[in-house]
Order: structure tokens, then C-alpha cells, then sequence
């Protein structure tokens, strides 16, 4: 997703958690009311987010470039996340998932890229790529929600992602593709994620993990905006136990500041500044890469092969 400028999500006063009668209740309805006008599947699950191999600790973002390709053969990480442009482009060039990176790497791809870029792209053309790319895990049909919009077309984003993963899920399971969907929470306020949370807790499909899109809480001109996507996570994890990979932080610093139900981080800079493939020996990218990884792991509370056992009471 696109960098948002000052005014995206964060320094607001949040809204209340409507009542299950509330606008949130009736757009979850009507979202799964397509849903289910859409799918021959309903009933069908997702794949269980019990598996121990679902994306958790550290997570480098991974870009098709040959240092990052030598980076990721070296440290050999549990998990990896690339764009879904990142992963049209390494088709292109002949490459899927599996021949890029290297055994034992299960990889996540994502829709959250550039808006110029997203707005190309149909739910279809994501599907087609991530069906060729063969990864492990997909966070799909990201729409772009940002305060500065009008509040009626940021609603109507929030359903558009909803109405697409649910897509996404049917066609997933229809080809019998084998990748796990994360969906997006979207939105700015508590009253808008809570359509989302309301939406996946009544839909057929089963999603025991989220991903949150904390980017462009650091970008767009405003600063590091920590406090505020902090309580903004807060919010979300009191309101929804599942498990949330946050995209766009990987900083051990900050991430101690998060809920329990921040099982997964995602970043690039703070793996790629310290680490230099051209100049260093895979043992030396390995010990940073531990470094990072254990740090992110002792911030967040979790070990290797954490199977998410997150007690609700202890989510904010």
C-alpha cells in the first residue's frame, strides 16, 4: 500500500465499538451475504492456523534482487514475505517460489504494494500470480483506507477487501491450491476494523490469523508515529483474540511494546542495514540474522514452532 501522508491512520480519537445491531453487524451481513451468493464452498475451511509451520518471530521482507537472493540462501529464514509485484517479476523471469528460495523458507506473498501499482492489478491477475508462484501463504486483495479519504468510500474499501478475500479463499480452495490466506485488517477506527472482526467471526471460512498494515504509520512526512500504532493494535487485540503479523515493523525496540496477539513482524531495514551479502561470509549473515531474529522473538514473546496458544485475557 501506498505511503499515506500525515493525516492517515493514527493521531484520532477513536471511535467505540458498535453494538452487534450497529452498522458493523449489517455490513458483515451483507458481505457474507455475497459471499455466500459467490461460493459453492460454504462450510469449507481455511487451512488451520494450529499448523506449527504459519508465519511467526521475524519475517524479512525479500526484494528480486541478487544481494537479497544471497541473503536469504545464507540465513536460510523460517518464513519470508514478498509483494505480489515482487512475485509477477520473478515469474517473468522463470522463477516460482520454490526455485528462488531455498528449502526450508515457506513464503508469504501480499497485496500491500504502491496504490499506482495495486490499482492495476484485478483480483483475478493476483490470483493467476500467486497460483503460478506457488508460495505458502497469501495476504490478499488489499484496498487502500486512509483518513484523508471520505469516511463512505473508506468503508466501502474495508468491504471491498472483505468481499475479496472471501473470493480469494473459494477460488483458493477450488483449485486446491495449498496456501493459507491472512486476511487484512482494514480501516482507521475501531468502528471500521470492528466490520471486519464482525465479518470473519460469522463467515463459513475459518481465519485464525490477521495481518495489520503498520507502514505507513512511518511514512508519509508525520514522523515515527510508534505511540499510535501501538494503541491502535491495542485496540485491535482487545477486541479479537486471533493471532496478527503486523507488515512494516521489525524493529525489536518497538515491538516489546505490543499485545501478545502480535505473533509475526515483517521488515526490511532492520536485516538490510547491518547486513552487506557482497562484503560478508554467510557465517557473519547468519550470527546478524540470529541477532535480529532473536531479538524480534524475545520481543514478542515467542519461540520456534510457536503453535499461538494466546490466552485472552492476556491479549492487551
Amino acid at each position: 500500500m501506498q505511503a499515506a501522508p500525515p493525516t492517515a491512520c493514527g493521531a484520532r480519537p477513536k471511535d467505540g465499538l458498535p453494538s452487534p445491531q450497529g452498522r458493523a453487524f449489517a455490513t458483515a451481513q451483507r458481505c457474507i451475504g455475497y459471499m455466500v451468493r459467490s461460493s459453492p464452498l460454504v462450510g469449507a475451511k481455511s487451512k488451520e492456523i494450529m499448523d506449527e509451520n504459519w508465519p511467526n518471530g521475524a519475517i524479512p521482507l525479500i526484494e528480486p534482487q541478487p544481494s537479497h537472493r544471497a541473503f536469504v540462501n545464507a540465513v536460510i529464514p523460517d518464513h519470508a514475505l514478498v509483494k505480489i509485484t515482487t512475485a509477477r517479476q520473478l515469474l517473468k523471469r522463470g522463477e516460482t517460489a520454490a526455485s528462488w528460495f531455498p528449502a526450508g523458507t515457506d513464503v508469504i506473498t501480499t497485496s500491500t504494494v504502491a496504490d499506482r501499482k495495486l490499482a492495476q492489478i484485478s483480483w483475478e491477475d493476483e490470483l493467476e500470480v500467486i497460483r503460478r508462484f506457488e508460495g505458502n501463504f497469501h495476504v490478499p486483495t488489499d484496498y487502500s483506507t486512509y483518513e484523508r479519504q471520505n469516511a463512505a468510500d473508506r468503508r466501502a474499501n474495508v468491504e471491498r477487501n472483505l468481499e475479496g478475500t472471501f473470493w480469494m479463499t473459494r477460488k483458493i480452495e477450488t483449485l486446491d491450491l495449498d496456501i493459507g490466506v491472512i486476511p487484512l485488517i482494514k480501516g482507521c477506527t475501531a468502528a471500521e476494523w470492528a466490520i471486519g472482526f464482525e465479518t470473519l467471526d460469522r463467515c463459513p471460512f475459518e481465519y485464525s490469523m490477521t495481518a495489520f498494515f503498520a507502514t505507513q504509520y512511518f511514512t508519509g512526512g508525520a514522523g515515527i508515529r510508534i505511540n499510535e500504532l501501538v494503541e491502535d493494535v491495542r485496540t485491535i487485540a482487545a477486541r479479537q483474540p486471533r493471532p496478527v503479523m503486523l507488515i512494516g515493523l521489525l524493529s525489536a525496540h518497538y515491538l516489546k511494546r505490543m499485545p501478545r496477539t502480535v505473533r509475526a513482524a515483517t521488515g526490511l531495514n532492520q536485516w538490510r542495514d547491518p547486513i552487506s551479502p557482497e562484503a560478508q561470509t554467510h557465517e557473519t549473515m547468519r550470527g546478524i540474522w540470529a541477532d535480529v531474529s532473536d531479538g524480534v522473538r524475545e520481543a514478542l514473546d515467542v519461540s520456534a514452532g510457536d503453535r499461538y496458544a494466546v490466552d485472552a485475557k492476556e491479549v492487551a
